[in-house]
């Protein structure tokens, strides 16, 4: 979000935003994000990180077969953020304009569900 001000002859100017980290930040992965609206002001976003269960694996005469477990995949949520929905927008407008220069330097972004069905296929 930027903000604007007006100076002493009546033009708008910016008005700088020191960006500090908080006490007690944490920096986190996440896989993915999930979240709803809640009433009709706020909005929660879960970001999550997916653990992918172990394998186990079958020795005979040297050569390995693999057995997954099936156990399926823990969604671990990591932090949850609450923001009104007028940020909601800011922030889609915000990825938008960073998602569209970051495609124009190195092209499209593969979606993480395409290269699950691809490798599915084999």
């Amino acid at each position: 979000m930027q903000f604007r001000g007006i100076d002493e002859n009546g033009n708008e100017i910016p008005i700088p935003v020191n960006v500090k980290l908080a006490d007690g930040h944490k920096a986190i992965y996440a896989h993915g994000a999930q979240g709803a609206f809640l009433g009709n002001y706020h909005f929660r976003i879960d970001f999550y990180q997916e653990i992918m269960p172990p394998f186990e694996y079958t020795e005979v005469e040297g050569k390995i077969g693999q057995n997954a477990v099936s156990q399926g995949i823990d969604r671990l949520v990591v932090a949850s953020v609450y923001v009104p929905i007028p940020f909601l927008k800011e922030m889609t407008n915000w990825l938008e304009g960073n998602i569209a220069e970051y495609e124009g330097k190195f092209g499209e972004i593969r979606l993480l569900a395409s290269f699950q069905s691809e490798d599915a296929k084999g």
